[in-house]
């Protein structure tokens, strides 16, 4: 009976000798199932979807934008129903992020980008893309992380906060098994009650009725007529192109982007892609898009539908943060039509066009540009538009003018009466001593938009207020 009484005691004194062999196994034998992992872990909150692959997050007390790996769509995607679906089942909760690391245990970052492989969501307790298929949509997820994709990356970083509108790719016609990680759903055809007219727009999600066939009475409304729904997210969009805009300038490293958004209006197209006669941000350069494969692709029609149609015109910057430039030509990287809610690609594909592959850029930056700034002291000579000052500059360095037109920050509001403000204005800071803080690109030279210098601020010594501020009190002051 001794033994009885003594084998408790013989197996407590083996238990640290097992727990030492499992280790040496798990850890040892296989280190890369654990120290060669391309993710970290991170715990944080999801706020909400901006697209199928962008998510807005709090991650360690701070906002952060997360990209997942491409997803591509089999079949059409109706995009309207799709962001419907995710902002009514994904609500705010908090979540686990797979965010791909630089090897030191940081996240990988490019630009304002996180990266994150997958993402788990608490209150739902499966992962994001367990949910898209639990819902049923049939989509292959890229085993590339998205910084390992240039195209997708730049498109990403080209339109990260424009709803999604990439058009799936045809469905095969066998549907793939389950074990493949691929599910379906069928496409819900567009409403057409009363209460939820039927879409306006021409792409292939969204056709008229036929002819004949009135549903409702914005069936019969002239095409520039928007919905009132249509308007409310037209302007939630402006109101995000004008972020994209001002958020390098607002903080005090100025990053900008590979690429840059400019408003304007739509020229003339030619069949090589080129554009004449489009005003971009008040000049008339000459750009260029990547034209469709098709022969004749060019009709009058075509033509005369998009000219002088309202735009954001997606310029790449070249290595040193300037917009690039080939033979004074401004290749595109995308143009985005507002009233028509589509990008070039979208409008040949609604077209019955084949987009071209490849890119027009030769010498585009692969990531962001940090400028500097190099203050230089003068007069203040005249607001000429509420983008555009006039300056007298003393010792200006090499490359900067006497007396310059400079691009600055324009008012956060807009101005009712712009001749009235401008006169107030310009009465009101005439021959004031000024300091500008001109941006300066990486090889020292001044950074230019469209050919034009740029100033991060211009302070007026005499009351401490800079440009922006006696433009806020002159708009919010009006007739005085």
């Amino acid at each position: 009976m001794a033994w009885q009484t003594r084998f408790p005691v013989i197996l407590l004194g083996l238990f640290p000798f097992l727990f030492l062999f499992l280790f040496l196994f798990l850890f040892l034998a296989s280190p890369g199932r654990v120290w060669g992992l391309e993710t970290m872990i991170q715990d944080g909150t999801w706020i909400m979807n901006t697209s199928a692959d962008i998510v807005q997050a709090l991650i360690d007390g701070k906002g952060e934008t997360v990209c997942l790996p491409r997803l591509e769509f089999i079949g059409q995607l109706d995009v309207a129903e799709f962001q419907k679906t995710l902002k009514e089942g994904i609500k705010r909760q908090g979540a686990v992020f797979h965010l791909y690391h630089d090897g030191l245990g940081r996240p990988k970052r490019v630009g304002n980008l996180l990266f994150s492989q997958d993402v788990f969501l608490k209150d739902l307790k499966m992962t994001y893309v367990g949910y898209l298929r639990g819902l049923g949509y049939r989509f292959k997820a890229s085993k590339k992380a998205a910084f390992e994709d240039p195209d997708y990356l730049r498109d990403v970083q080209s339109g990260a906060y424009i709803a999604e509108k990439r058009q799936g790719k045809a469905a095969a016609s066998k549907p793939p098994a389950d074990s493949n990680g691929e599910t379906s759903k069928p496409q819900a055809p567009p409403s057409t009650s009363p209460s939820q007219p039927a879409p306006t727009s021409t792409s292939p999600q969204h056709p008229r009725p036929a002819e004949g066939n009135v549903q409702t009475s914005w069936d019969v409304m002239p095409a520039g007529v928007l919905h009132p729904s249509i308007r409310k997210a037209k302007k939630e969009l402006e109101e995000k192109i004008r972020q994209i805009k001002s958020r390098p300038y607002k903080k005090e490293i100025i990053q900008v982007d590979p690429v840059r958004w400019a408003s304007g209006r739509m020229g003339i197209l030619g069949p090589d892609g080129s554009i004449s006669k489009a005003i971009v941000e008040g000049q008339q350069p000459i750009l260029r898009l990547l034209p469709p494969i098709d022969r004749g692709w060019l009709t009058p029609p075509r033509a005369k539908a998009l000219a002088s149609q309202p735009c954001e015109f997606i310029l790449f910057r070249d290595s040193s943060g300037r917009d690039l430039s080939q033979g004074g030509v401004y290749p595109l990287a995308d143009v985005y039509f507002i009233d028509l809610g589509l990008t070039w690609n979208d409008w040949l594909t609604a077209e019955g066009l084949h987009p071209a592959t490849g890119s027009l850029s030769v010498g585009v930056a692969t990531g962001p540009i940090v400028l500097g700034i190099q203050v230089i002291e003068g007069t203040w000579g005249a607001l000429k538009a509420p983008a555009i000052a006039e300056v007298n500059l003393q010792n200006p360095p090499l490359g900067v003018n006497l007396q310059e037109l400079l691009r600055v920050p324009p008012p956060e509001k807009s101005v009712p009466d712009l001749k009235a403000f401008l006169q107030r204005f310009n009465a009101a800071a005439a021959s004031q001593p000024i300091s500008a803080s001109m941006l300066v690109c990486p090889d020292g030279k001044p950074y230019l938009e469209l050919g034009q210098k740029r100033a991060a601020r211009i302070l007026f010594p005499s009351t401490g207020k800079t440009l922006a501020i006696m433009m806020k009190e002159q708009v919010a002051r009006p007739g005085k």
